[in-house]
């Protein structure tokens, strides 16, 4: 054999070992961890396994609880991970399955319980997932691709879904803010044992969570409020680190700016002007202003289109305007990581003309991402009427890997529960105290100050774990939050140190 020829043998074979290299690494790598590739999601209308996919994996759960039973439970939100060893499943994907197979089939009933009966099953050994909203049932049904049959059309909207493990025929689903509860009945058990992963979990290592009641007994006075809204761990398993970040786009890199900028006008950028403001903002206008796209001095991104008619004659149902949504995100930026999720749907209107706004956080190590909503944008928002995206509006921060930081921070410092936080002794209790005497002032109530921390304490209606975007102390850090609701207001405090870093007013049940 002559050497050229040898040389030719070789490249041929480097060539097909590349080729297979390349599809075992397509085909191990799962779909949620390379959303952020435009390719995944394509802009035609028809519907494709990886468009279904990634909305099954964006629509994911906010929160996961686990009920042990007997008053024990745990608390996690993220589906983070397999369960079961040697499985490819996390629980979402089991729930999705098991509705796809044994629900969305004839024989398959629905009945209205009372809310009596969901605190019941709920308080059984069970797994129970929070979406955060109301998320409209057709999405649910176009995600598992099931037939009009069985359960299909009897929902309208629900935010919760309950798993019990005693007798897995059934499953419970609500929508709280509507005051909606039911029992579902499927065709079989099927395959999908969830006791095995509530065993599985119980089993192994992880943070015990007790009901408010459980712990405060008396000092709790019998309410409305779901006590799994606010369960409350009094030890922790794990610390939770600072988190150094910096802005996704960073407006300084022309490159990064041009390629992302690229995106929304193409590469050539015909008849797109570029208009770069004193504060260092770019601004591009394609036309006389129908599309313009701005990226601010801070890295937060924004852009608009005028509505075009042809686009917006229809106007189209939850499942079109997210599929939309999705796809767009998907090729514009991609999605920050495989924990990004749906976290609002709000009804709009422009123009006559109805739509839908999509609101979509983030989570780093499965830990979700909160922003202070008077000095930042929601993560992700997305704006959709009939076929047209109009707005779009974008502000990512990622972790940034410093061994500096690292080095600095080395030191543990333990993280607070929300007993610690919540301690009468501790000031937040007076700040605590002010608002909520202000607020029964503003409703004309007199205060009896005798049952003044009993009233506060029962007040609480929810409980959850976070990071905290900073903007104006620290911009480029993440610190772990415990997120209390008291009444009408909501309290962001430093989980290493109690104090309150942030105050909101939450929108009540009945207002807009």
């Amino acid at each position: 054999m002559s050497k050229e020829q040898f040389k030719t043998m070789l490249l041929a074979m480097l060539f097909l070992l590349s080729i297979t290299l390349t599809q075992q690494l397509w085909i191990s790598i799962p779909l949620a961890e390379n959303v952020a590739s435009s390719e995944a999601v394509g802009s035609n209308d028809s519907q494709t396994y990886d468009d279904i996919k990634l909305i099954a994996n964006i629509v994911s759960p906010q929160s996961f609880i686990v009920n042990f039973g007997g008053g024990l439970h745990t608390v996690f939100y993220s589906d983070s991970y397999n369960v079961l060893e040697g499985s490819t499943q996390g629980i979402w994907s089991k729930t999705l399955n098991l509705l796809k197979n044994n629900y969305f089939e004839e024989n398959a009933t629905v009945e209205e319980i009372s809310r009596e009966q969901w605190v019941i099953a709920n308080n059984s050994r069970s797994l129970l997932m929070n979406f955060g909203y109301s998320l409209p049932f057709v999405i649910l049904k176009n995600m598992v691709q099931a037939k009009d049959v069985g359960i299909a059309g009897k929902i309208a909207e629900i935010d919760s879904i309950l798993i019990g493990v005693v007798d897995e025929s059934e499953m419970f689903m609500a929508n709280h803010a509507t005051g909606k509860y039911y029992r579902l009945k499927g065709i079989s058990t099927g395959s999908d044992s969830f006791a095995e992963v509530v065993n599985y979990i119980e089993d192994n290592e992880h943070t015990v969570y007790y009901g408010i009641r459980d712990i405060y007994g008396d000092m709790i006075a019998d309410n409305d409020i779901l006590e799994s809204d606010r369960l409350i761990p009094v030890t922790l398993k794990d610390n939770v680190p600072k988190i150094q970040v910096v802005q996704e786009i960073d407006i300084n890199n022309e490159a990064q700016v041009e390629a992302f900028a690229s995106t929304f006008f193409g590469a050539g950028f015909d008849f797109v002007r570029r208009i770069t403001e004193t504060n260092g903002s770019v601004i591009y206008m394609y036309g006389y202003g129908q599309r313009a796209l701005k990226i601010d001095e801070t890295g937060v991104v924004e852009y608009r289109e005028e509505l075009e008619p042809q686009k917006t004659v229809e106007n189209n149902g939850y499942w079109e305007g997210l599929t939309s949504a999705v796809r767009f995100v998907n090729e514009h930026g991609g999605w920050p990581n495989k924990y990004s999720y749906l976290k609002d749907i709000e009804e709009i209107e422009r123009d006559n003309k109805k739509g839908h706004r999509f609101i979509f956080g983030y989570r780093i190590n499965g830990i979700p991402v909160y922003y202070n909503d008077k000095l930042s944008p929601e993560p992700i928002e997305v704006e959709v009427v009939g076929k047209q995206v109009i707005y779009y509006k974008r502000s990512i921060k990622k972790e940034k890997i410093d061994v500096d930081f690292l080095e600095k921070d080395d030191v543990q410092v333990n993280i607070l529960t929300p007993l610690q936080i919540i301690d009468f002794n501790y000031s937040n209790f007076d700040i605590i105290k002010s608002d909520y005497l202000a607020a029964l002032l503003e409703k004309g109530v007199e205060p009896d100050e005798k049952e003044i921390e009993r009233e506060i304490l029962s007040s609480i209606k929810s409980i959850k774990f976070g990071y905290y975007d900073q903007p104006m102390r620290e911009p480029n850090k993440l610190i772990p939050v415990w997120i209390i609701q008291f009444g009408q207001y909501i309290y962001y405090f430093d989980a290493y140190n109690g104090k309150i870093e942030f105050r909101s007013e939450a929108v009540m049940d009945g207002e807009e």
